[in-house]
């Protein structure tokens, strides 16, 4: 499974990525999104080290956008080019 990106952009334009398997990352923007509508933060854990945890004021986020496309939609894409 092909690892994606999800970049999370605060409302002061800085911004934070975070790559993960594309099965995964949409459950994690799902998450996100609930923090955000009960305005709590949101706890990432990293996947290397377990004891590594960021938290996400979702009070601040702007915008989140999974970057990358999985292998299915990229070849699609690239047959309706043709």
């Amino acid at each position: 499974m092909k690892n994606r990106t999800l970049k999370i952009v605060f409302k002061d334009n800085t911004s934070i990525t975070f790559k993960d398997k594309a099965v995964w990352l949409s459950d994690v923007a799902d998450g996100i999104k609930h923090a955000m509508a009960l305005k709590l933060p949101y706890l990432l854990n990293s996947q290397d080290n377990p004891d590594d945890i960021l938290i996400i004021p979702t009070e601040e986020i702007k915008y989140i956008r999974i970057i990358d496309k999985p292998d299915k939609a990229e070849k699609e894409h690239k047959n309706d080019r043709r």
